[in-house]
């Protein structure tokens, strides 16, 4: 589970598979958020999901239990409506050492999104141009592979037919 793979619903649409109310999910998406928050240590957590959930989402459970800060805050950001609240909720994982990974692939993710967006925006030319040196590359490559099995399968055949030319040439010895 990556911090860029949690959203404001990933609690909602992984819990929808198991109630079919939305009304109902979401209160177990808001209790689900209040355990993750409350509870003193990742057994105590977990006891509370299973008691909240039903011992039949155990596996749902687990992954809580094991990305449990992770979950938590990226959804807690990702629900955050103004930039003070967003704020507020950094500056507390920015205080706590153990949250820095998560804030860290959070900031990587953030930064990627922007070179892929910006890759997208390239003109026609240099899209042609882009596209022709991959498809001038994707030729190179099938014609380096197909000389690659060409030469693998002479050489499996010239050693295969010596072997057994040798081991013919021994059956007439003994």
């Amino acid at each position: 589970l990556h911090a860029r793979d949690i959203d404001a619903h990933w609690i909602q649409r992984s819990l929808s598979k198991f109630y079919k109310d939305p009304i109902v999910a979401q209160q177990k998406v808001n209790e689900v958020l209040q355990v993750l928050k409350e509870a003193s240590d990742d057994r105590d957590c977990e006891n509370q999901l299973v008691l909240l959930l039903g011992f039949d989402q155990f596996e749902f459970i687990k992954v809580l239990r094991q990305h449990r800060q992770m979950i938590l805050y990226c959804t807690l950001l990702k629900q955050a409506q103004e930039g003070k609240e967003r704020e507020n909720i950094e500056k507390e994982m920015l205080s706590r050492p153990d949250l820095h990974q998560i804030l860290a692939e959070l900031h990587e993710t953030e930064s990627a999104d922007t070179v892929e967006v910006s890759f997208f925006f390239i003109s026609n030319e240099n899209y042609n141009t882009l596209v022709m040196k991959q498809n001038r590359s994707l030729d190179l490559f099938s014609v380096s592979s197909s000389f690659f099995i060409v030469f693998f399968f002479i050489c499996f055949s010239f050693f295969y037919c010596k072997r057994k030319k040798v081991l013919a040439s021994r059956k007439r010895i003994w």
